[in-house]
């Protein structure tokens, strides 16, 4: 019996069939792995900058050699284009940003050199034309010009000694514009500016039309003499003006002004009435000026001597005095 327990408690269990060492495989096994996720293409990087730049380096060299080529062509005008640039850069940016499959980068050296380049362009024209303008060859006729000028209207003038006791001084201001070779074109051309300034001795003008009949007549004397000014300036003054002189003074410019008559040339004369160093454009504006500061100092010595302010009765009895050569006295 013992034994027979014994082979029957030892005996093996029964084995796990196919199916279930199958399953526990699969319970067992790891899962499997995801799936791969889908790459997008990488973005082609665009620098907005560099193609406005570009632009503008071709325009300035276009504007640079026109400039060369053609004296008259004025580049000023390329300083007023400078804020093309700003729409060049902003039409740029819209055209990269509307596109997904671009990545936008903000060029920043190229947007300073556009707007550098444009005012560069427009400053160098005008530094050519500043170099043009103050050439040593056209100072040099502008001198021999002038000189020429000022020698001719002296001896002119001197020549009629009517006309010289009036005038205190005569001096010609001339500039050349748009000259080429140096000093041998002196003569004057359109556009060139020819001043003549004549001082007049201030006696020598009692009214207004004094002054612009002596001044026609030297214009007269000029134009007769061939002598190519374009421009007059006519006045009397001088240092030393005392209170109550007046003073004259005339601009004459242009083909009309210059050919008008005494009588038109009067009523553009400019009057200054002079008192207390001050000057005044009217007769009215200096009286009322002078009765405003003799007031003030009635006010001033009544206070000093009584300590209070007069009355406007007084102030007005006391100006009325004025009026006359006797000096109102407190």
């Amino acid at each position: 019996m013992d034994e027979k327990y014994n082979m029957n408690d030892t005996a093996p269990g029964p084995q796990p069939g196919a199916g279930e060492s199958a399953t526990r495989a699969q319970t067992c096994a790891p899962p499997d792995p995801m799936p791969p996720l889908r790459e997008e293409p990488p973005k082609k990087v665009r620098r907005a900058g560099t193609f406005t730049l570009g632009l503008v380096l071709v325009a300035a060299g276009v504007l640079l050699v026109l400039s060369s080529v053609l004296p008259s062509f004025d580049m000023r005008w390329a300083l007023r284009l400078a804020p093309v640039v700003f729409i060049g850069l902003g039409i740029e940016v819209l055209i990269y940003a509307a596109r997904p499959d671009v990545k936008l980068k903000y060029d920043g050296v190229s947007i300073f050199l556009c707007i550098v380049l444009v005012c560069g362009a427009g400053c160098g024209a005008i530094v050519g034309r500043a170099l043009e303008y103050y050439d040593p060859a056209v100072s040099q006729a502008e001198e021999q010009l002038r000189a020429d000028c000022e020698a001719k209207t002296t001896e002119l003038l001197t020549a009629q000694p009517d006309l010289q006791q009036k005038i205190a001084d005569i001096s010609a201001n001339i500039e050349l514009h748009y000259r080429s070779g140096g000093a041998q074109d002196i003569e004057p051309q359109a556009g060139d500016y020819l001043n003549l300034y004549v001082t007049i001795w201030p006696e020598a003008c009692a009214t207004r039309e004094d002054f612009a009949a002596l001044a026609r007549q030297i214009m007269d004397a000029c134009a007769g003499a061939g002598l190519p000014y374009t421009t007059y300036r006519f006045d009397t003054l001088q240092q030393g003006i005392t209170d109550g002189m007046v003073t004259y003074e005339l601009y004459v410019g242009g083909d009309w002004r210059r050919a008008a008559d005494a009588g038109a040339l009067a009523r553009s004369v400019q009057e200054t009435y002079w008192y207390n160093g001050d000057s005044f454009t009217s007769y009215g504006d200096m009286h009322n000026y002078q009765q405003e500061m003799l007031r003030q100092n009635l006010v001033d010595e009544y206070y000093e001597k009584f300590g209070e302010s007069p009355s406007a009765e007084w102030l007005d009895e006391q100006l009325a005095k004025t009026a006359t050569p006797e000096s109102a006295a407190l």
